[in-house]
């Protein structure tokens, strides 16, 4: 019988600092605190409710993607069908590593490197919410060449020719 009573005795006090030690760990009083001052309350929710909600929001992002990229393919197209040979030509392009927005300045690396700016055109960058809030241009498409091709090359312009 001695034995139970110490037994029930250090259970019940282990449980009460796991209860301290929650209370604790989690900031419940806090919490509640908080709710009451801020008269917040806490209802009843529908999971698939909520489930339906992030689906429509995540097929209007998709569709509103989907749009910009079908005009995209659709602009492309008609400039396709517009191009004429540029043989020789030196022609200028917006660069994705090298075109400045217009009043900046280029980095050392880039003067090391003997980059011939007039090649590059300038490009205005705006914040757009569909990028979040990142800037971009959504009026041109800039061209990525890699670091492993020489841009100012006969042979690259030639490749535009096919």
């Amino acid at each position: 019988m001695f034995v139970s009573r110490s037994v029930e005795q250090w259970a019940n006090k282990l449980g009460e600092e796991l209860w301290e030690l929650g209370l604790s760990v989690t900031k419940a009083p806090e919490i509640k605190t908080t709710y009451k001052k801020l008269n917040a309350r806490v209802l009843p929710t529908d999971g698939e409710g909520i489930l339906n909600t992030i689906v429509s929001n995540v097929n209007r992002l998709l569709k509103m993607k989907m749009d910009s990229v079908m005009c995209i393919i659709d602009t492309a197209e008609e400039l396709g069908e517009e191009f004429t040979s540029i043989a020789e030509t030196k022609y200028s392009y917006y660069s994705a590593k090298y075109s400045l927005e217009p009043g900046g300045e280029p980095s050392e690396s880039e003067e090391e490197l003997g980059i011939d700016r007039q090649m590059y055109k300038e490009i205005q960058l705006t914040p757009d919410q569909a990028f979040y809030g990142i800037p971009v241009n959504t009026t041109h498409s800039a061209v990525h060449v890699p670091t492993d091709v020489d841009d100012q090359s006969n042979i690259f312009y030639s490749l535009f020719n096919r």
